[in-house]
């Protein structure tokens, strides 16, 4: 027989875990496997068409490094990449590897930076949890074509923070990425927000490839007027809430509104697809938050979509959340995450195309009659 006293601790120990599996929000998911974009998905991707006219009349940064440069992105060439943009609105990247610090690239108003075909951004390995690889801060009117960059997150020399982003926008006006391809940062491949109560607005990324990225493909904490369009983003893993998508405020002075997701497809994410968490903006004193996803594509994430948050029978957002034509593989958890913290907003998850099973579906449509403002049909 067991003593009593290994009976006792096993008990709490079988309750404890099974408290932590049942808990809502950021509860730990099983071991991450790593799994390569399968080719149909990066299909689309890959017929993006580079801006030609750009790239022939922009300055050529190679211009601008040490003579006897190097070609193998070893050497760390930070401060002549950043001495030319400062002094040409419209720039090429080298037609090979670069390595940068973990200062990173400030772009300017008003700048147009291409990537060529083998042009590449490689982050010297850094310990600061925080950092920037190119930032886009205050200023307006920037375009980057075919960006590629390669993070830090499996030679980072530090173990603190979360906040290692590949492009990182915040309080910029009139932003376009196009093209964009940022694997392994120690934190997010593309970050928008705001600064100083000011949101980023009229951004626009297309066609992204996110992959492996520590923390989210991309994060979005303020923003007015910002569209994702096409793309893959995978294999977010390492720090919570691996996720492909992640909308969420971090105070009610931010803005969500305008939010249009459209034909994007997050792939093999250890806990969401797309995560919603709006709790921060309860007790804003005035605005909307307007979010449309339009035909999703999740396959193999713990959940493909979950809007979650703290219950709270007291604040309430004014706004609307609108899914159309989801597709749902091959979830870990659940194609719909329940429960639904929609804080009052009107929420339609509408024709699910893909991946739901009908008694489940029954099952969600019970759950959303229950729920004051949610409909899925």
């Amino acid at each position: 027989m067991f003593p009593k006293k290994l009976l006792h601790n096993s008990f709490w120990l079988i309750a404890l875990c099974m408290l932590l599996s049942a808990c809502d929000g950021y509860g730990q998911s099983k071991a991450f496997v790593y799994k390569p974009v399968p080719a149909d998905y990066l299909r689309d991707y890959s017929f993006v068409p580079r801006n030609k006219t750009n790239r022939d009349t922009a300055f050529d940064i190679t211009r601008a490094l040490p003579q006897g440069y190097v070609t193998d992105g070893s050497v760390d060439y930070t401060a002549y990449l950043q001495q030319a943009l400062n002094s040409h609105p419209k720039v090429a990247m080298p037609n090979f590897a670069v390595m940068v610090n973990d200062a990173g690239l400030t772009l300017n108003s008003g700048q147009t930076v291409v990537f060529k075909d083998s042009s590449k951004l490689i982050l010297k390995p850094s310990a600061p949890g925080t950092y920037e690889i190119i930032r886009i801060h205050n200023v307006e009117n920037v375009t980057v074509y075919s960006a590629v960059i390669l993070g830090d997150k499996t030679t980072h020399t530090g173990t603190d923070g979360q906040w290692g982003m590949g492009i990182a926008i915040r309080a910029s006006k009139n932003i376009t990425i196009i093209n964009p391809k940022v694997y392994r940062c120690w934190g997010d491949g593309i970050y928008v927000g705001g600064l100083k109560n000011v949101p980023s607005q009229n951004v626009n990324i297309v066609n992204p490839l996110l992959d492996d990225n520590r923390r989210n493909g991309i994060s979005v904490t303020s923003a007015n007027q910002l569209s994702i369009t096409g793309g893959v983003i995978a294999n977010s893993n390492g720090q919570m809430p691996q996720s492909g998508i992640d909308i969420e405020p971090n105070r009610p002075t931010d803005v969500i509104d305008h939010i249009n997701i459209s034909d994007v497809v997050t792939y093999n994410h250890p806990k969401y697809g797309i995560v919603i968490s709006l709790q921060q903006l309860r007790g804003r004193k005035a605005g909307e938050t307007n979010i449309n996803i339009k035909n999703p594509v999740d396959d193999g994430s713990g959940n493909g979509i979950a809007i979650i948050g703290r219950p709270s029978a007291d604040d309430t957002l004014n706004g609307n959340i609108s899914i159309v034509n989801p597709v749902y593989l091959n979830q870990g958890d659940a194609a719909i995450k329940l429960p639904l913290r929609n804080y009052g907003m009107r929420l339609h998850i509408s024709n699910p195309v893909k991946g739901i099973k009908p008694r489940d579906f029954d099952k969600l449509k019970k759950a959303a009659q229950a729920q004051p403002g949610v409909q899925i049909d």
